[in-house]
């Protein structure tokens, strides 16, 4: 009995942490953005694909240690992998990245529309009072990556600025995440 309390302990004292990390690159990514927004769409190929990397690599090393015990941590492994694929195309080559980035926006505001979705779900489930906020979230970023595809010079000229909103929610959800893993363990 006590050696299973010491392995829940470790896992989610290990997803707090991956989660923390993960939030406050979020965090800084969104920051950075807001700041120099033009600087921001310059070099946002590099700085992308580096937050998308690490975000990517945390959610699939979150997954391996906790998909015995986290409920949907499915879906946490597929938008790890997601974002993983998307963060290495875009450090493999900048100039390819930035032609088709716009899309490549796109595809991961739906994906992470979807996440949050699933995610505000299970979060009602388990009786957490503020599902509601990640599912409104959720089908915002879904609406507007929708949206988006249908008018992707719009997507451009708002990206820097949208990433930075993305990135400064997306990273507030980790935090909020890591507060509430409790409730997401079995």
């Amino acid at each position: 009995m006590y050696y299973h309390i010491g392995i829940f302990m470790k896992k989610g004292t290990f997803l707090r942490v991956i989660w923390i990390v993960s939030g406050v690159l979020l965090l800084i990514a969104g920051i950075l953005c807001f700041i120099s927004p033009s600087a921001a769409l310059q070099s946002i190929a590099l700085w992308l694909g580096l937050f998308m990397l690490v975000s990517g690599v945390l959610d699939i090393i979150a997954f391996a240690k906790s998909y015995d015990v986290v409920i949907g941590s499915g879906w946490l492994l597929a938008n790890g992998i997601l974002t993983l694929l998307l963060g290495l195309l875009m450090l493999g080559n900048e100039w390819i990245t930035a032609t088709v980035l716009p899309l490549l926006f796109i595809l991961w505001l739906i994906s992470s529309g979807i996440s949050s979705l699933v995610h505000s779900f299970d979060l009602k489930r388990f009786g957490v009072s503020g599902w509601g906020l990640m599912t409104a979230w959720g089908a915002v970023e879904i609406v507007f990556g929708v949206v988006s595809l249908f008018k992707p010079v719009a997507a451009v000229v708002a990206m820097a600025i949208l990433i930075g909103i993305t990135f400064v929610i997306e990273g507030i959800k980790m935090l909020i995440t890591a507060f509430y893993t409790g409730r997401f363990l079995r």
